[in-house]
């Protein structure tokens, strides 16, 4: 016999209850304190259908499905008053009885008529989503008994029944009823082609505010980027970080709440001489991030072209520092960065790699057009590395990628997310593809994967 599986009674059948409740509970206060107010303006019937109507599964939805629900009402309404005045009017010059079947014939030829004119007005103003609700405000108010009300008391009555029961809907949507929480995951998010597109330097208001209400409500967020503090900074203040940062492609950690470095992974000098000598027989200017003292600073010899001027304008920042000299030889770099052609950035990355094998070099286009970066660093160090140093072990890990350097990342996810405009070898790797690429569409499924309740799938304890 197969089991028979009941659905759970979720948040949004919960809130729906909680919305008609309120609509109940103002019927009584009115009823109470002003009955006279009550018959006139207020029915409990069709502010409890528009709280019903309005609530979705999210906010965005719930203030939309509101705002339809309140604009087709009101259209409805003021359609269905005309209806009952033109009805008298009609019935001025024939002077049928109003308990007669000629009288109630007429009223729904015009009820018809002016049916047709109101579906039509939704068609002309582009508003069809909105037809169902005219066509039921129209027919309560053009067709249903007014319990002894006015044309006009009658026609509020339902209008403002109904913006009611969506005021209270859309104010009941905006608390979250959450019972389930992936505490226990460690949520990784990428950077770039997942919170910021090309030529984005900041979060959006709604990806910082999704993001603050999350760390807040207890989600283990570990923030992986080939980018340096400093270009990260601004965008992370006042998010409420509860890990430290892993930057530069793993090269190093931060915390952005001490403001301090760890885990530096330094070039050998060996290496650091052969990379150094390849560049300057290219003759191309190269910025060498070297952090001492909890203090990173960028060595470059001069700016030649404008992708280069443009990244040293752009990220004279706090936390980071340009100086325009070699690095001092008691020092170790972390990570290279050249700016220049793609066709010199090849070239670069070949030689680099011919003469270094340990070597790995990401290419990137960089914001000046015409122009791509090329950042150095050791193949064995990236972001999994990184995070192998902040994450407690056997954690569960939950990864939003977005570029190709986010690939080693997916080895060790249990799931993985990426928006659909990121690079074909990488979106063939992910578990899940967004039908998408809105930054901010993945903010919500990042919301929506630490309270979703089947994320991580329980595993099942073995038969002794």
């Amino acid at each position: 016999m197969k089991k028979i599986i009941f659905p759970k009674i979720g948040a949004r059948i919960i809130k729906t209850a909680i919305a008609v409740a309120i609509v109940f509970l103002v019927d009584i206060m009115l009823n109470i304190f002003v009955p006279a107010l009550r018959t006139l303006y207020f029915n409990a019937f069709f502010a409890g259908l528009a709280a019903c109507y309005s609530i979705t599964n999210s906010r965005e939805s719930t203030v939309k499905f509101g705002s339809i629900r309140a604009f087709g009402t009101i259209i409805g309404g003021v359609v269905g008053l005309v209806t009952l005045y033109a009805i008298d009017g009609v019935n001025l010059i024939f002077k049928f009885d109003k308990l007669g079947s000629t009288y109630l014939t007429l009223g729904y030829l015009l009820a018809l008529l002016f049916l047709v004119i109101l579906i039509w007005i939704t068609v002309l103003i582009k508003k069809t989503t909105l037809t169902f609700v005219a066509c039921l405000t129209f027919l309560s108010v053009a067709v249903s008994g007014r319990n002894g009300l006015g044309y006009w008391e009658f026609a509020l009555n339902r209008t403002l029944s109904t913006i009611i029961g969506v005021l209270i809907a859309v104010n009941i949507n905006f608390f979250r009823l959450h019972f389930f929480k992936n505490k226990n995951v460690a949520y990784v998010i990428s950077i770039d082609g997942v919170l910021l597109k090309k030529n984005q330097y900041d979060l959006t208001n709604f990806q910082r505010f999704y993001l603050t209400s999350l760390i807040n409500d207890g989600m283990n967020v570990y923030f992986a980027s080939t980018r340096t503090r400093s270009s990260m900074a601004k965008m992370f203040e006042g998010l409420g970080i509860n890990h430290p940062i892993v930057s530069m492609n793993g090269a190093v950690t931060y915390d952005p709440n001490t403001n301090i470095y760890s885990n530096l992974v330094y070039f050998k000098t060996k290496d650091r001489i052969e990379i150094e000598k390849i560049l300057d027989k290219h003759n191309v200017n190269y910025f060498s991030h070297a952090i001492n003292d909890n203090i990173l600073t960028i060595y470059y010899k001069h700016l030649i072209n404008e992708g280069e001027t443009r990244f040293y304008n752009e990220r004279k920042l706090n936390f980071r520092n340009f100086a325009r000299a070699d690095v001092p030889s008691d020092l170790s770099v972390n990570y290279y960065l050249i700016i220049d052609t793609i066709e010199v950035i090849r070239v670069l990355a070949k030689e680099l790699k011919n003469m270094v094998p340990l070597l790995h070099c990401d290419v990137y286009t960089s914001e000046a057009e015409g122009f791509y970066r090329l950042k150095i660093g050791y193949n064995y160090v990236n972001k999994v590395t990184g995070l192998e140093k902040i994450i407690p072990p056997n954690t569960k890990i939950i990864s939003f990628v977005g570029n190709l350097s986010d690939i080693p990342l997916i080895d060790i996810s249990y799931k993985t997310y990426c928006l659909n405009n990121v690079p074909i070898a990488l979106k063939k790797k992910v578990s899940n593809v967004i039908d998408s690429d809105d930054t901010n569409k993945m903010a919500k499924v990042i919301r929506n994967s630490y309270y979703r309740n089947n994320e991580i799938k329980k595993e099942k304890k073995e038969k002794k």
